[in-house]
């Protein structure tokens, strides 16, 4: 392997992982390595297996019946799919460019999409909350699957950095961790509130909060319900933070269980 770029659990195989290898996607099964799609050359082809090609596969998501992956090509500026069943690869949307404009399939475009995630308050009405992603870029985006339309979120003038990371809690609510800040944002009234941290202050500092906590180089950021927090990397310090939800967060995880 190249450079391990991303990596996605298997929801069906407990030693399953795919993992993104900058320019492919391996499959891990816990004793061998296989290739599921690209090759040892970037590219921007779409394809089956090994004819595909990627330019820098950064986040990397699976369906929970293990029927697709749904992945972000950063350098290619492209939300991607692979069949599992064909090892088919397709460009679900973006034109390649690198800017941001809304529009359906290809006519829409990313800068540099990073962080994928499903939006789970598409399970509202009786959904299976995989039917849009969330895509951090230049800026918070949504792609509906199912119509291929992208749109951006309003985020009160708020800067995403380049490694800026997010996912979602089974009730919908969105955790991004954006730099030295973790925020929450309620996708149906696009509401954002601090988490914890500030966008002004860095450091390494535990506390309650916006008032005491501190952090550096927020990267990659994990919900994990059952223990009432969300997980992040503080690249800068070399450590792994913990956040706990609050309590009104929690109660509503609770009920989606």
């Amino acid at each position: 392997m190249q450079t391990v770029s991303a990596i996605c659990a298997d929801p069906l195989h407990s030693n399953g992982w795919w993992i993104g290898d900058y320019t492919c996607v391996r499959y891990c099964d816990g004793n061998a390595i296989s290739l599921v799609a690209g090759g040892e050359e970037n590219g921007a082809m779409d394809g089956v297996g090994g004819a595909a090609r990627f330019s820098f596969i950064h986040g990397l998501i699976c369906t929970r019946n293990r029927k697709r992956l749904y992945l972000s090509d950063h350098d290619g500026c492209t939300i991607r799919m692979i069949d599992l069943a064909t090892q088919t690869v397709t460009t679900v949307a973006g034109s390649g460019r690198a800017e941001t404009v809304d529009g359906h399939g290809y006519d829409a475009s990313f800068i540099e999409p990073c962080h994928i995630a499903f939006d789970r308050s598409s399970s509202a009405g009786g959904g299976d909350g995989e039917s849009a992603v969330w895509i951090t870029a230049e800026s918070l985006r949504r792609l509906n699957l199912t119509t291929r339309i992208v749109t951006t979120a309003h985020l009160d003038d708020i800067k995403l950095f380049p490694q800026a990371s997010i996912s979602c809690t089974p009730d919908g609510t969105l955790i991004l961790a954006n730099r030295s800040t973790m925020y929450m944002f309620d996708p149906v009234s696009e509401r954002l509130t601090i988490l914890a941290g500030s966008p002004t202050r860095w450091g390494c500092v535990n506390g309650s909060g916006v008032d005491d906590a501190q952090f550096s180089s927020l990267h990659s950021v994990v919900v994990i319900d059952r223990d009432q927090c969300v997980y992040v990397t503080d690249a800068s310090n070399h450590q792994i933070r913990r956040v706990t939800l609050p309590a009104i967060i929690f109660q509503r995880l609770l009920t989606h269980r």
